[in-house]
């Protein structure tokens, strides 16, 4: 069973970052911002990525994550290092659903009411650029669970 749990922990990191780095590369696309129609479409991506790989995945990672736990020997709080890869498990998916995933819904909203001609590339803009703080952020905090997970610091405990 912990073997099952582990696949899938890390199936569900595979989808969740690398969704996540594909809607880096789809805001890359060369004046993205200069052509609605473009612009539409790639929020679009970033959407149907979000909503059937990006959540799919971070939540196929916590569950597994939460299995391994309850099967596994260390259980909730015993191992520090674990600790803090599950508190930081949990940011990541508040800053997911509180605010990337409405931002990303926001964000395909104002663009397609500008690809209909009642929106402003500077709502598009400002959306953007509230989902480059709260993306990086996740990413950032995916590698620090993957360096916890790797490296399993004592973290002034001694070793079990």
């Amino acid at each position: 069973m912990v073997r099952v749990l582990k696949v899938l922990h890390l199936l569900g990191l595979a989808l969740f970052l690398g969704s996540v780095l594909a809607h880096v590369s789809v805001n890359a696309i060369p004046n993205i911002a200069s052509d609605p129609a473009t612009l539409l479409i790639g929020r679009q991506a970033i959407e149907a990525a979000t909503r059937f790989v990006t959540l799919p995945g971070l939540i196929l990672a916590i569950v597994s994550g939460v299995g391994l736990t309850l099967v596994g020997r260390h259980g909730f709080g015993r191992l520090r290092w674990l600790t803090l890869h599950q508190a930081i498990g949990l940011l990541i998916l508040l800053n997911a659903l509180l605010f990337l995933a409405p931002i990303g819904r926001e964000a395909e909203a104002a663009a397609r009411a500008l690809v209909a001609g009642s929106g402003a590339i500077d709502a598009v803009l400002a959306i953007a650029g509230r989902e480059r703080v709260f993306g990086p952020i996740n990413v950032v905090l995916t590698l620090a669970t993957i360096v916890l997970a790797v490296f399993r610091p004592r973290l002034g405990q001694d070793a079990p």
